[in-house]
């Protein structure tokens, strides 16, 4: 179950890397749970073809994930955001919860990868065109 929860995320996050067939195919095996047999069907290949096409596409999403980890990044979010959610919660948290902001802060814009001058320079030029 937590390996398909785990490929049905990375395909919302990397479909548009995959070919509208692939993209068609993952999303009937990964949203709509169709079996193989009903994929191929549907889209007039043999089973071992769709077989092969989830295969394919997983690895290239898998991938995508080990370089740019843009999952794992939001799976990191969510739980920063859920720990702030438990932390306004309770009294006496503002020291806690200004810890956490600041990790939320980096986790979403580090400061190495993104400098506040350059961002704010290219929202600026943006703006300009």
């Amino acid at each position: 179950m937590k390996e398909l929860l785990r490929q049905a995320l990375l395909f919302d996050f990397y479909q548009e890397l995959l070919t509208e067939k692939q993209q068609e195919i993952c999303r009937m095996h990964l949203q709509e749970d169709w079996s193989l047999g009903e994929i191929a069907e549907a889209v007039g290949i043999s089973r071992q073809g769709v077989s092969d096409a989830i295969k394919h596409s997983l690895l290239s999403m898998e991938k995508a994930e080990s370089k740019l980890h843009m999952a794992e990044k939001m799976w990191n979010l969510r739980g920063m955001i859920d720990k702030l959610d438990e932390m306004a919660k309770a009294e006496d948290s503002s020291d806690k919860l200004r810890e956490q902001i600041a990790k939320l802060r980096e986790e979403t814009f580090p400061e190495e990868s993104f400098p506040k001058d350059v961002i704010v320079e290219s929202i600026l030029e943006g703006s300009r065109e």
